[in-house]
């Protein structure tokens, strides 16, 4: 996903990226502080517990799966392509330096084949990664985990519509959500909603 990516060229401006990747540099930033605190306190089966539940959970079951349209079909230099790979690229550093005492060999060759120019020549060389403040958005990662649990309900429905073959992927659908939590409403109003569903079509009913 970032064999085209310089990110001396192609970096986007945090305030101009979409919202759900300004989201993940949110996470991102939480798992490096966790992570320089359980290495600081010598407790790496912590270090990778952490890590790999941002994988699993977090990159792979929600992020990766809302950006891969994005990635893979919007237009190469438009402008949410290039946000999803910022931020493709600050969780790659980040998370070959924090996984480079654990796993040497291997952060080494992802370090070997990083795009960009680096500022030293070894993983083993490089200073550990510092997420810029404005990163930390609790107002925004409440939002999200809001939009979360909207999406959980939704899939719920599209899980029983693809058993019933009524849909195959969720993108046949056409989704009308509403919720009397007037937090959630704002937060639905608020987000690209067909993406974060991943759906062809999302309206927020009033």
């Amino acid at each position: 996903s970032l064999s085209d990516f310089d990110p001396a060229k192609h970096a986007s401006p945090f305030a101009k990226m979409r919202e759900v990747d300004r989201w993940i540099l949110h996470e991102l930033s939480r798992l490096v502080a966790d992570c320089e605190e359980h290495y600081s306190e010598y407790r790496f089966h912590l270090v990778y517990q952490r890590v790999y539940e941002f994988c699993v959970v977090t990159l792979s079951a929600l992020y990766f799966d809302i950006v891969k349209d994005r990635l893979y079909t919007d237009g190469r230099e438009s402008a949410s392509r290039r946000s999803a790979q910022t931020a493709l690229h600050e969780i790659l550093q980040a998370l070959v330096r924090i996984l480079a005492p654990v796993l040497v060999h291997t952060c080494e060759e992802v370090w070997d084949h990083l795009p960009g120019a680096k500022a030293v020549e070894s993983v083993h060389l490089a200073s550990w990664p510092k997420p810029p403040a404005e990163w930390r958005d609790d107002a925004l990662a409440s939002r999200f985990a809001k939009l979360v649990s909207a999406r959980n309900e939704v899939n719920r429905t599209l899980e029983r519509l693809r058993a019933e073959k009524v849909i195959g992927k969720s993108l046949e659908a056409r989704v009308t959500v509403h919720s009397e939590d007037a937090e959630l409403q704002a937060a639905l109003k608020s987000a690209d909603l067909g993406e974060v569903l991943i759906v062809s079509e999302a309206v927020v009913a009033d």
